[in-house]
C-alpha cells in the first residue's frame, strides 16, 4: 500500500472523489477529467462537532461508524455521485521521517530499510505498515568530514556510499479503523494517503525551490518543508483554531460558538471588543510564528539555503492579519493556497472558491491523485 506519492505535478487521467477527515470537519471534493482537464463537479463540508454534541469548529473524535455517518450525510448534501477515490490519514496518526542507509542492491533495499526503521518506530515492525521512497541524490554540503581509521573521507565520497530514504509508517490498527469507515460508508476507496502529501499536491504549483506549507487546522498547525517536489520535513505545533476560539470565549465570557463567529468576523465587520479579541488572537499568532522561526532556522542551518515561499492553507489560515504578520517576520513571499485553481469551474463560483479554497487543499490533492491512478 502506498501512503504517498512524490510527484505532486502529474497529469490527471480519470474521475473521482477526495475525502479529508479533519479534526473539526469533514471535506469532500468530486472532480472528473474532460478533454485533458480536471473539472470540479461538486464539493462540500460538514462540521464534526454536532455529531458529538459539540459546537461547529470544536474538535470531535468519532468512532468509525460515526465517521461513516458523516460521510454518508455529506455525500447526500453535496450531491456526490462517485464512490471511488482516496481518503487522507491525519499526520498525527502516521510517522514520517528521513532515514539514512548504506546503498545496497534493489533486492536488499526493503530489508535494510526495515532494519533501520526499527530505530524510529516505537512499536514492533509487525504492528505497522511501511512505505518508503528513495530520495534522488543531489549535491549536499550538510555533512562534515568524517574521520576513518587511516584518513579523512570527503563528504562527497561518503555521500556516494549512503542513500536518504523518506519513510512512512502507519499503525495497522489505524488502517483497520479507516477500512471500517470505508466499509460502513459503502465507498470504493482506492488508497489512503498521509495528509502531508495530499496537502502538498493541492497547494503546490510546480515550485522547485524550497517551499514551506503552513496548514492551520482546528487542533494544530502542521508545517511541511518541500524542496524540488520532495517532502524534506514535517512538524506539528500543538495549537490551532480551536485554541484561539476558546481564548476568545474565556476572555469575553461568551459561548464557544459565538467566539468562533467573532474570530471569523474579524476584519469583515464592526465588532464590539475588537481590540480585546485581536489581543487574544495575536497571543496565539505570535506563538505560532515563533515556532515557525525555529523550524526555518533548523532548515537553513541543515541545508545552507532558505525558503523561497510560504503557502498558507487550512481552515484557520484566513485569520485576519496573520498573513501580514508572516510577511513582517520573514523575508519571503507569503501566499494563500488556491487549490481550486487547479480545476476548471464555473466563472460564477470562482470568487467564492478563492475564499473557501484554503480549506480544501487536502481533499483536492487526494482527488488529483485519484485521477492520476
Amino acid at each position: 500500500m502506498s501512503f504517498f506519492t512524490n510527484n505532486f505535478f502529474s497529469q490527471p487521467e480519470t474521475s473521482v472523489i477526495g475525502i479529508d477527515i479533519g479534526s473539526s470537519s469533514l471535506k469532500v471534493v468530486q472532480i472528473k477529467k474532460e478533454k485533458g482537464r480536471a473539472i470540479l463537479q461538486t464539493y462540500g463540508e460538514l462540521g464534526l462537532g454536532p455529531y458529538n454534541k459539540l459546537a461547529i469548529g470544536q474538535i470531535a473524535t468519532l468512532a468509525p461508524d460515526q465517521y461513516a455517518s458523516v460521510i454518508l450525510d455529506l455525500l447526500k448534501e453535496a450531491n456526490i455521485s462517485s464512490i471511488k477515490g482516496g481518503i487522507a490519514i491525519p499526520l498525527k496518526l502516521s510517522l514520517i521521517t528521513i532515514i539514512d542507509i548504506p546503498k545496497v542492491d534493489a533486492k536488499d533495499e526493503r530489508a535494510v530499510i526495515e532494519l533501520e526503521a526499527r530505530k524510529y518506530i516505537p512499536v514492533s515492525i509487525s504492528e505497522v505498515t511501511l512505505d518508503y521512497s528513495v530520495i534522488p541524490q543531489v549535491d549536499d554540503t550538510s555533512l562534515e568530514f568524517i574521520e576513518s581509521d587511516n584518513n579523512k573521507i570527503s563528504q562527497e565520497e561518503e555521500l556516494r556510499k549512503r542513500q536518504k530514504v523518506l519513510l512512512v509508517a502507519i499503525h495497522n490498527q489505524v488502517l483497520s479503523n479507516y477500512s471500517r469507515i470505508v466499509q460502513d460508508s459503502k465507498l470504493a476507496i482506492d488508497f489512503f494517503e498521509v495528509e502531508a502529501f495530499a496537502t502538498a499536491r493541492g497547494s503546490l504549483s510546480g515550485e522547485r525551490n524550497p517551499v514551506m506549507i503552513i496548514d492551520m487546522g482546528a487542533s494544530s498547525v502542521k508545517i511541511y518543508v518541500i524542496d524540488n517536489g520532495m517532502l524534506l520535513s514535517s512538524h506539528t505545533i500543538n495549537r490551532g483554531g480551536q485554541d484561539i476560539s476558546f481564548s476568545i470565549s474565556k476572555g469575553l465570557g461568551v459561548p464557544f460558538d459565538h467566539a468562533e463567529h467573532l474570530k471569523r468576523s474579524l476584519g469583515k465587520a464592526n465588532i464590539a471588543e475588537e481590540a480585546k479579541i485581536r489581543e487574544l488572537v495575536n497571543m496565539h499568532a505570535d506563538y505560532i510564528i515563533s515556532e515557525i522561526k525555529t523550524v526555518l532556522t533548523i532548515f537553513q542551518k541543515t541545508k545552507s539555503t532558505t525558503i523561497s515561499k510560504m503557502i498558507l492553507t487550512g481552515g484557520s489560515c484566513m485569520l485576519d492579519g496573520f498573513a501580514n504578520k508572516l510577511k513582517e517576520n520573514f523575508s519571503c513571499d507569503v501566499e494563500l493556497s488556491t487549490p481550486f485553481s487547479k480545476l476548471e469551474s464555473p466563472v460564477s463560483l470562482q470568487e467564492t472558491l478563492k475564499i473557501t479554497g484554503t480549506t480544501f487543499s487536502t481533499a483536492i490533492g487526494l482527488a488529483l491523485r485519484a485521477l492520476q491512478n
